[in-house]
């Protein structure tokens, strides 16, 4: 098992919350815009861009449409979601970027 998959930049747990609470969700149409979480955010493009592709491979965050990881709109998985629900940001065991 690789340990390194199991850990959280504080980027990626805000962004997964964010998805999560703005219902951009697998099981919605309702997506979000990177550059609009970029800024709602106050964090870099390229920062939510890698940390979505870093979610992307963890099955996490998946890009509309799917697949297509250039896409700048993207929702949260259900597994991200089942895996958020479980999680706090200390269990999370999140790790400055």
């Amino acid at each position: 098992m690789n340990i390194e998959k199991n850990f959280f930049t504080r980027v990626e747990y805000i962004l997964l919350n964010y998805l999560n609470n703005n219902s951009a969700r697998w099981d919605t149409d309702i997506t979000c815009d990177i550059a609009q979480v970029a800024q709602a955010l106050d964090v870099s493009f390229d920062e939510i861009q890698r940390a979505l592709y870093h979610l992307e491979g963890k099955m996490l965050a998946e890009p509309v449409p799917p697949g297509n990881l250039t896409s700048r709109l993207w929702r949260i998985s259900s597994l991200g979601a089942d895996a958020l629900g479980k999680l706090t940001y200390e269990t999370a065991q999140a790790v400055n970027s």
